[in-house]
């Protein structure tokens, strides 16, 4: 899914950002980005979470909070305090839980509410004090009935007395309970999932090592279609190793009825999808791979995991891992496109200014540019966050190659760039994962290929990566510029990518357009055509706004730095306690601590010409 690009772009639209520079606040009514409110009106309000479960909240702001890839409780409930200011007054709070293609969603008052008045505000000069007689809340959050496993956006407002709704929150990409993981590109199968499923196991058990299985094991995998994939990767390890002829067989069936083996070597084949032969002669982690485009295959409500292996030899399946189809080896996952719609992803700057440039060809790229004398001017880059926001995780240990599009100053003192990498448990600059290549210092657009095999750091999933733009000595004035960075899996298509003109069949890129592209259809190189989204889907994709054809061979603008709003504290409980209940069966009391993975205020940046 590509919500995230709208969710994005809308805000950049329609939000405008709260500066808490100081008190009293100047507040400007937030434009909804969730679905359609009871009204159509907006009201203008500024509300503050002050909690979630047991974890602290965020301080003041009129603009919807995103929190991206957030986990759900296991206790079931999720409970929110804090304040929502609105002259018309606050009346109730409810909230939509939303998956799969329908996206009409499905309102629900929320249980235990509690609303009080919070007259602690006008002494902290919040305004619309009309409404502080009803500002104070708390409520809780339940899943629907018979929720199954899996990802959910959930959607949390307002509604005032007049009916009007006042958009709060959004849970992006939610996980709820133990599901599959599932990207879009690959589907991992829970192991968690199967132990909680009844009638799941047969012979097999769950460990924190993984999925346990012995001789005549029958494992329910659940409703998965082997036709939307092509290939199928098992990493397992052997308790013990045998090579006495015997072979260990493990392998898919559309029905728990028939096991492969009878225990003289033969093998029953009812219902037999198909089987990976496994290696006996070794006790080390291994990873079995079946090519299932091979494979003739049909959908299948039900799939099995049967296996055939010794009777005294345990065999621990510590990943499944499926692949859809298109998704090969020799294709890119992601292109990303540099410009100050990004520059929100960007920390630890370092003696360089980011700025946008407007290139006659490319479009609008990014500008690193020194602004004083130095020997390392660099800016940190945050990939993992942006992939987040388009539904895209990298591995490191398959993108092995980065195709890097930049132009150096030919004034630049010196002709090396470094990047310093970042993956795995690596979060910050190591001198134990770099990259360095050597600039074109012609003020021309050329392709960088990096090839990373040999950098044994750079594993798990991608976190990102520091710009050292010049490796050395620096003048005032000296840059690089970046207009994309792609990623893939083999040396054949990043060579393809790298061989292709800069300047021909080129889309120029323009703020407010995708970030990142994902490439579903062509195998050596990445389209250079847009995102588009699905029918159905809630959020319009809005127009890209116009720009100005360039008088000069470019034109730049300086960016604006990002306004980091200021604390101020306010109470941060309602006056009444919350009542204690619960939310159907479910407790509502004592819920876990969680983690808001950082999606909050995405302070989208246009300027126009």
């Amino acid at each position: 899914m590509k919500r995230r690009t709208c969710i994005l772009r809308s805000l950049c639209g329609f939000l405008t950002v709260l500066l808490f520079c100081a008190l009293p606040l100047t507040v400007i009514a937030s434009e909804a980005i969730m679905p359609q409110a009871i009204d159509l009106r907006r009201a203008p309000y500024i509300f503050s979470i002050d909690m979630i479960t047991n974890g602290t909240g965020v301080g003041g702001t009129s603009s919807i909070r995103i929190y991206n890839d957030f986990v759900f409780p296991e206790s079931g409930v999720l409970t929110m305090k804090g304040w929502i200011a609105t002259d018309e007054g606050i009346d109730h709070y409810e909230y939509a839980w939303i998956s799969g293609l329908s996206r009409v969603p499905v309102w629900e008052t929320a249980p235990n509410m509690t609303i009080v008045a919070r007259p602690d505000l006008a002494a902290a000069e919040i305004p619309y004090p009309g409404g502080h007689g009803t500002a104070g809340f708390s409520f809780d959050v339940c899943p629907p009935d018979g929720i199954d496993d899996g990802y959910y956006d959930l959607y949390v407002r307002a509604v005032t007395g007049d009916g009007v709704g006042c958009d709060m929150v959004l849970f992006s990409h939610m996980m709820y309970g133990t599901p599959d993981y599932d990207d879009g590109e690959m589907h991992k199968i829970s192991f968690p999932r199967l132990k909680k499923t009844a009638g799941a196991l047969t012979n097999a058990t769950v460990t924190d090592a993984g999925l346990v299985i012995t001789n005549e094991s029958m494992v329910a995998l659940g409703a998965l279609e082997l036709g939307e994939f092509d290939r199928v990767r098992i990493t397992y390890t052997l308790s013990q190793r045998y090579t006495d002829g015997r072979q260990a067989l493990i392998g898919f069936k559309s029905a728990a009825d028939h096991l492969y083996g009878n225990g003289e070597g033969q093998y029953d084949l009812t219902n037999h999808l198909t089987a990976l032969p496994l290696n006996t002669s070794t006790t080390e982690p291994q990873t079995a791979e079946l090519d299932l485009s091979k494979v003739d295959l049909t959908a299948h409500e039900s799939l099995y995991l049967a296996s055939y292996i010794k009777d005294d030899v345990t065999l621990t399946v510590h990943e499944i891992e499926l692949t859809y189809r298109g998704k090969g080896y020799d294709r890119t996952a992601a292109k990303i496109y540099f410009s100050l719609d990004i520059v929100n992803r960007y920390s630890g700057i370092n003696k360089v200014d980011l700025k946008g440039v407007q290139d006659p060809v490319m479009g609008e790229v990014l500008r690193i540019e020194v602004n004083e004398e130095t020997n390392d001017p660099y800016a940190h880059f945050n990939a993992s966050a942006l992939l987040s926001e388009y539904d895209l995780r990298l591995n490191a240990d398959d993108y092995q190659y980065m195709v890097v599009l930049a132009r150096a100053n030919k004034d630049n003192t010196h002709s090396s760039m470094t990047f310093y990498l970042c993956a795995g448990s690596i979060l910050g600059a190591t001198e134990a994962c770099t990259y360095s290549h050597q600039l074109i210092k012609d003020g021309q657009w050329h392709y960088y290929v990096f090839d990373l095999t040999a950098r044994e750091n750079w594993k798990g999933n991608i976190n990102g990566w520091r710009f050292d733009i010049i490796n050395g000595d620096s003048a005032v004035g000296n840059y690089v510029d970046f207009a994309t960075i792609q990623f893939f899996r083999t040396p054949e298509a990043a060579a393809a990518a790298a061989k292709a003109s800069v300047t021909q069949n080129v889309t120029p890129h323009a703020l407010g357009m995708p970030a990142v592209v994902r490439d579903d259809t062509e195998e050596t190189i990445v389209s250079d055509a847009p995102m588009t989204f699905k029918d159905g889907e809630w959020f319009e994709e809005t127009t890209a706004p116009e720009t100005q054809p360039a008088t000069s061979p470019e034109e730049t603008r300086p960016h604006e730095p990002v306004v980091t709003q200021p604390q101020t504290q306010f109470i941060t409980e309602a006056e009444s306690e919350n009542p204690k209940g619960s939310c159907g069966s479910v407790i509502s009391v004592g819920a876990v601590a969680l983690l808001a993975v950082a999606g909050g205020l995405m302070l989208c940046k246009k300027k126009k010409e």
